[in-house]
């Protein structure tokens, strides 16, 4: 479809642009782009794929540690997607078919909630968790350290949340990442479980029981 792929290429396009660079990130937020990458997200399969990652790529925050606002994602770009109805389409696309798919929403998640107290609860209740959870089993590397990092973000100073990936069983399951062969696996599993446990002793407790000091 024609109509399908000149989105896919527009969508393409913001996130190459946008990826990293705060300056781009905020012209694109400027010019109106979240409405209609919101709309994509109820498109066709690559569309809704090609929306996910644009949306993850405008929030992206820029890695080297001395840039300014580096690990910060746009607090305006965040509230945008999560007041206009970004996330429901988002949490489904966690069980999408495709694996690019769902490595992409988590990554949009993990930056929507990232330093956003509000958009941690709103993915949470949601139901944000248990996917993220599920995509931890993940046969793919990627979607595996992409699901781990979304859930470091969302249970980050957020009791309730640390409480949810724990009866969920999030524990074991990011404990057992920490053997990945995968060196981001095991760095963002480390984030996650950091975090779950992060003044909270119950969780705390669980995670040296399970083995977590010495894996």
């Amino acid at each position: 479809d024609t109509t399908d792929d000149t989105h896919v290429h527009a969508a393409e396009a913001i996130a190459n642009v946008s990826s990293e660079n705060p300056p781009a990130q905020e012209a694109f937020f400027t010019a109106g782009v979240v409405p209609l990458l919101l709309e994509l997200l109820h498109g066709g399969d690559r569309t809704r794929d090609a929306s996910a990652k644009a949306l993850a790529k405008l929030l992206s925050p820029v890695s080297n540690r001395d840039a300014p606002g580096a690990r910060q994602a746009n607090p305006a770009i965040q509230t945008e997607i999560a007041k206009d109805g970004g996330i429901p389409p988002l949490l489904a696309l966690l069980s999408a078919m495709s694996t690019h798919a769902q490595i992409h929403a988590a990554e949009c998640l993990s930056h929507l909630s990232r330093g956003n107290a509000e958009t941690q609860v709103i993915i949470a209740k949601a139901g944000g968790i248990a996917p993220l959870l599920a995509m931890l089993s993940n046969k793919d590397e990627q979607a595996q350290a992409e699901a781990a990092a979304a859930l470091g973000q969302l249970t980050r100073s957020n009791e309730d949340n640390q409480r949810s990936v724990a009866r969920m069983g999030g524990v074991p399951l990011l404990t057992t990442l920490l053997n990945a062969n995968d060196l981001y696996v095991k760095e963002m599993a480390a984030f996650a479980l950091a975090e779950t446990c992060r003044e909270n002793r119950d969780n705390q407790t669980l995670a040296a029981e399970l083995g977590t000091i010495t894996a």
